[in-house]
């Protein structure tokens, strides 16, 4: 799967996209919010994980274009550091599907990232019997 992450955080940045990429999804990494931006109206993505704290662009601003531009059931992770209760409160009322505390434990990371991908691609149609040549 096609997941972009933005933060500011480089350490955080490295450790995600590490754990993602052995857990076999393509990952895109950005520090800066106009970026991210700028590919998804080139190119379509499966999960968008945002980071709060981005200078040009931050996590709240690239949420509210997510959720005006793209199809409603991209799923979006927002990670934050020392967020209070209202703070989470806020990013899921503004859109996201959920939300992370950091530090964030690598297996928790990867088990919310299937499970949102999961739950985005519930609607999907599947083949109940596929057919090719004399095969079924």
């Amino acid at each position: 799967m096609r997941i972009a992450i933005l933060d500011n955080d480089p350490a955080w940045l490295e450790l995600a996209a590490g754990v993602l990429g052995r857990a076999g999804h393509c990952r895109n990494v950005f520090r800066r919010g106009r970026e991210l931006v700028a590919l998804m109206r080139r190119e379509t993505l499966d999960l968008v994980i945002l980071g709060a704290n981005v200078r040009d662009m931050p996590g709240d601003e690239v949420l509210r274009w997510i959720r005006g531009h793209c199809p409603a059931n991209l799923p979006v992770l927002f990670v934050t550091a020392g967020a209070a209760p209202h703070d989470v409160v806020h990013v899921l009322n503004a859109g996201a599907d959920d939300c992370l505390v950091k530090p964030v434990d690598p297996a928790i990371l990867v088990a919310k990232v299937s499970a949102l991908l999961r739950r985005s691609r519930a609607g999907e149609a599947v083949a109940s019997r596929l057919e090719y040549r004399d095969f079924v």
